[in-house]
């Protein structure tokens, strides 16, 4: 994703200078603040924090998105999974147990648009702004060659792919059954550890066992940890880092990224 972002800048700011109708100089600044915001939407997606009500959001989304999430309710506590298990803060088997066997008539409910609500994901709502914005600059008044049209729309493609997977990742814990079958495994080979090792260590043979038990479930629990590794634990990725690079490469390309004027709200 940031390998698409930098790509997409980079052909913005090298085609901003030609732009001469205002319309569309608005058009590829929004475009650009657009690009950005999907990062920072997309770790707060994957994070369960919805909303743009987030300072990062606030300053780089048009004031038109900040209207129609104003005009609308939209919740603010985390997304949870039946029986109110939060991706982010859930454990691989808590998830894994609340996906079993949901009802049809809740999943029904879940995905069910209602009058008057905001899109639920944000990612792909900024997505679907990008596209209208890159269709503002028409390629027949010369504003956007083809290729730049075209390096544009694959892009906006490439995000649609990522975000796809980014979710995947998140969304598809370790399958009950099989976290139960490896867990009952990782037992019998540990409570076997000290009667391989008590003929030749003796009472060494505790101490090594309990080290056996150290490094494997450490083992088992490392891959949980990774399972979701979009987080705010010491220990997950540098997601809201790699965004402020996002946005600073930007700026650093002569792009104005828009703010959000308080009388526009």
């Amino acid at each position: 994703m940031q390998a698409t972002s930098r790509t997409l800048l980079r052909t913005i700011s090298l085609s901003t200078p030609g732009v001469t109708n205002p319309a569309h100089a608005r058009a590829l600044r929004e475009l650009s603040a657009l690009v950005v915001a999907f990062g920072y939407a997309t770790m707060h997606r994957l994070r369960d924090e919805p909303g743009v009500h987030h300072p990062e959001l606030a300053a780089l989304l048009p004031p038109s998105i900040h209207k129609a999430y104003a005009a609308a309710p939209t919740p603010t506590g985390p997304a949870t999974l039946p029986g109110g298990v939060a991706h982010s803060n859930a454990s691989e088997p808590e998830r894994a147990t609340a996906a079993l066997n949901v009802p049809d008539e809740v999943e029904a409910a879940r995905w069910s648009p209602r009058a008057g609500e905001v899109p639920s994901n944000l990612p792909l709502f900024l997505l679907r702004a990008a596209q209208a914005s890159v269709l503002a600059t028409k390629v027949g008044d010369a504003q956007l060659d083809a290729a730049v049209y075209g390096a544009t729309a694959g892009a906006l493609q490439a995000f649609t792919e990522q975000l796809t997977a980014l979710e995947r990742i998140r969304d598809t814990p370790i399958p009950l059954v099989l976290q139960l079958h490896l867990q009952l495994l990782l037992l019998f080979f540990v409570g076997a550890v000290p009667l391989q090792l008590v003929g030749s260590l003796g009472v060494l043979a505790i101490p090594a066992t309990a080290m056996a038990c150290v490094v494997y479930y450490g083992i088992d629990k490392s891959a949980e940890e990774m399972s979701d590794p979009f987080g705010t634990e010491p220990n997950d990725l540098p997601v809201a880092r790699y965004c402020q690079d996002m946005e600073r490469e930007a700026r650093e390309l002569g792009l104005v990224l828009p703010g959000l004027d308080k009388k526009d709200l």
